[in-house]
Formats: C-alpha cells, structure tokens, sequence
C-alpha cells in the first residue's frame, strides 16, 4: 500500500549511507573524473558524495543499480531534471562506463 511504501521511504532514509565495496578500474574511473567535472558537478557536489545537496548521492552506490538509473534516464524511462536532461545527452556509452567506475572508486 502507499502506507507502507512510505513506512519503508521513512525507515531507510534514516539510515546513514553505506558506500558498497567494489571493484573499480582505476584508469576509467580518472577519465569518469574528468567527466564528472565536467558534466555533473555543479548539480552532484564533492564528486557525487554530498549528502546535502538534493540531486543524490552518486558516489558509492552499487554499480548496478547506477548503471540501471542512467540506462533509464538515457532511454527517458526516467523523469529527469530539466537541467540533466543535456548533460545525459552528450554521454556516449564509454563515457557511462567510466563515470560508473568513477563513482565505484568512493569507497
């Protein structure tokens, strides 16, 4: 039910965040730097770690499931910001790639 839904949305979003421990190519996540900088930073602060900004936290999450959020995003499957919206638009796929091992290597 929406109820518990939203019991479940209260309950985790009081949990602290965890980053997840896993492998990362180095030399891709220093190009997703280079991209993050680039494309994402004014809006994902502290190389996507900051908790106090409201686009969410990117750095650390489990690779799949930030590869799944941009496939949606990419495929508009996934509502996304007005703002996002040309900055997903000029990502090639190597260039996912290497923002996912990015965001993998915040450990």
């Amino acid at each position: 039910s929406e109820e518990q839904s939203n019991a479940i949305g209260e309950y985790y979003a009081e949990k602290p965040f965890v980053r997840a421990k896993q492998a990362f190519d180095p030399a891709l996540a220093k190009i997703g730097s280079g991209l993050h900088e680039l494309h994402c930073t004014k809006c994902h602060e502290d190389g996507g770690s900051s908790p106090d900004d409201d686009a969410g936290i990117l750095a650390g999450q489990w690779t799949p499931f930030l590869d799944v959020q941009m496939t949606e995003y990419l495929e508009g499957k996934r509502p996304m910001d007005e703002k996002m919206k040309p900055k997903m638009e000029v990502l090639k796929p190597e260039d996912v790639k290497a923002l996912l091992h990015f965001y993998a290597s915040f450990q």
